[in-house]
């Protein structure tokens, strides 16, 4: 098996130098198909970069289960730090099980070790095959502001907001999920266990404990949520899921935090422990330890209830996911001021309307990634919601891909819809009554411009400083650039008329952008993308030395610029011939003459 660096490395090459049809040659070395699911158990084949589990009968107990400890430590082939130690939870009916992210082929062995003497020494092995899964979302080691996955290929961030995803509730979250695949959607963000508050009478709740006993847990609960992300696991593994793990009581209050400083402190430790052991082996989830929380100077409760599941989490977690927590709306993120801030492996932040990205600006001195989980939602009150969701989302979508970070999408917060459903099933709120969904209908070509031409972002800078505006619309509705050195740019212009909640491409306007070469020599490649539709047109190559200013083909669109440089030396400029004006005959002394009278 290659290593992932030099899978990485190949990958580089190839896309500067391979036609794609080698590309198809090489990576199909990498990447094999066994027919097995991804999430498997016991004695049965695992496959690379999913999940295997392993499952006991305990001991009869008179006592609470849920105190007992029980782990399982996993022996890979090559022993070192792939050997993980896992805890086992107990899933009710005298069950144990322990799960493991299996990061190794070949043959791996476990033993067990357990107060409980039919948990205690037990051990059996299993196998390890190569698949086609990517594996955990990691930061890129070599652009922190970039994430990637375990088999080294860079990760496109497109989110969409499913906070009620694991809510028992919801019967029709299969077809949600098939459809957002269908449009490139590549994460989703969930409550761990069916909402977004805190509140056990919640109908969105996150609530974990049986009811008011914070020593037991609701294992339907639990149950609902391992059974579909298991199934995303083996239907779907490239979309990742951004487990919240706690929610907010009131919004603008301290009330959270206070209500778990109530909790005594070996309830908390032993309730974020649970929720480690039952979802951290799964390859595809990241997490939010605590969603929309008021964590400034005002509310210290919730600063400190968000740092100590945050710390708990980076410390126990053997995998150690990408982790953050989500400020409240326009709220600054809390938790970059201090060494025992340093569990936060990505910014993740609310705003409305933050088409431009100016956000990340503020963020810049910070090497990891941001995330722009939560705007306005399509279908909300009258005073936010977009009046051109489509045209909206999509410069939200892609000013933020250019800026080095990622946005999310949010239509129907309270429950699951699946998309093209919506005209269907009309939702009222704030007083009004909204039909069909529009947001993602553009998002299907975000996805697809990035594969097809196999562009890691992980290579580029945003680098806004090279680009602007033909007519100095030089605010928020400025361009996006992101380069790779000089040899490849991408720019992104959203033909901005209105902005915020109005904001509407500008149909009259036909844009462009003046490209600053001046640094770099050689011959740059044009092709022009209308994002609204994947519609591509080929321009004439244009030489680098100088500014050189290009004229979108469409007028009233948005569009994505992508200049590749294809050769190294400008070519000398053609010399502008004048015509040489041909000699005139000086006039004989007969021509002149003039006729007698």
């Amino acid at each position: 098996m290659y290593s992932s660096g030099l899978k990485r490395f190949i990958r580089a090459m190839i896309r500067v130098s391979a036609p794609p049809l080698l590309l198809l040659i090489l990576l199909s070395a990498f990447q094999t198909t066994t027919g097995e699911p991804n999430f498997t158990r016991d004695q049965n084949p695992a496959r690379l970069f999913g999940v295997h589990e392993i499952a006991l009968a305990g001991s009869e107990s008179t006592g609470n289960p849920f105190d007992l400890r029980a782990s399982v430590t996993f022996f890979p082939p090559s022993g070192g730090e792939n050997v993980k130690t896992v805890d086992m939870f107990y899933d009710g009916d005298r069950t144990w099980r322990a799960r493991v992210y299996v990061n190794e082929t070949g043959d791996w062995t476990w033993q067990s070790r357990s107060p409980d003497s039919l948990l205690d020494n037990q051990t059996g092995t299993f196998t390890v095959v190569e698949s086609d899964l990517r594996g955990m979302l990691k930061s890129d080691p070599d652009n922190p502001r970039q994430w990637i996955t375990d088999n080294e290929q860079w990760f496109l961030n497109i989110n969409d907001t499913a906070y009620r995803l694991f809510n028992n509730d919801e019967r029709r979250w299969q077809a949600y999920v098939e459809e957002l695949n269908t449009l490139g959607i590549t994460s989703l963000r969930a409550g761990v266990l069916g909402g977004f508050a805190w509140d056990k009478d919640a109908r969105s709740s996150n609530h974990p404990w049986e009811g008011d006993d914070f020593t037991r847990f609701n294992l339907e609960k639990f149950r609902i949520t391992d059974e579909r992300i298991e199934w995303m696991l083996n239907q779907y593994p490239d979309i990742y899921i951004q487990m919240i793990l706690f929610g907010q009581i009131n919004w603008q209050t301290d009330e959270a935090g206070e209500a778990w400083a109530e909790i005594p402190e070996s309830d908390r430790e032993k309730t974020v422990r649970y929720m480690i052991a039952r979802w951290a082996a799964f390859p595809q989830v990241f997490w939010l330890a605590v969603n929309d929380l008021g964590c400034n100077a005002e509310f210290p409760k919730n600063r400190a209830f968000a740092r100590e599941v945050g710390q708990y989490v980076a410390q126990y977690d053997p995998w150690k996911h990408l982790l953050s927590v989500s400020p409240s709306r326009g709220m600054e993120f809390c938790y970059l001021n201090s060494e025992e801030d340093s569990w936060v492996s990505y910014i993740h932040l609310e705003d409305g309307h933050a088409h431009g990205a100016e956000l990340i600006k503020r963020y810049e001195q910070y090497p990891m990634h941001i995330f722009l989980g939560e705007d306005y939602y399509e279908q909300d009150s009258h005073a936010r919601f977009p009046r051109y969701p489509n045209y909206s989302q999509r410069w939200l979508f892609w000013s933020w891909i250019l800026s080095g970070g990622s946005a999310s999408y949010g239509g129907r917060y309270p429950f699951i819809e699946p998309y093209s459903q919506t005209r269907d099933n009309p939702f009222r709120f704030g007083g009004r009554i909204f039909g069909r969904l529009f947001g993602l209908d553009s998002a299907p070509y975000i996805l697809s411009y990035f594969t097809d031409r196999d562009i890691d972002l992980s290579l580029f800078q945003p680098d806004d400083s090279l680009v602007s505006d033909v007519d100095k619309r030089n605010d928020t509705r400025r361009p996006e650039l992101m380069r790779r050195e000089y040899e490849e740019l991408i720019i992104y212009h959203p033909n901005a008329r209105k902005i915020e909640r109005f904001a509407q491409v500008d149909p009259k306007v036909t844009p462009g952008v003046q490209v600053d070469l001046r640094e770099v020599e050689g011959v740059f490649s044009v092709e022009w993308y209308r994002p609204e539709d994947g519609t591509v047109l080929i321009g004439d190559d244009i030489p680098g030395g100088d500014y050189r200013e290009l004229v979108s083909p469409w007028r009233g669109d948005d569009f994505v610029l992508r200049l590749v440089r294809i050769a190294t030396v400008t070519p000398p400029p053609t010399p502008t011939l004048v015509p040489t004006p041909e000699p005139t005959e000086e006039p004989t002394e007969e021509a002149t003459a003039q006729p007698s009278g």
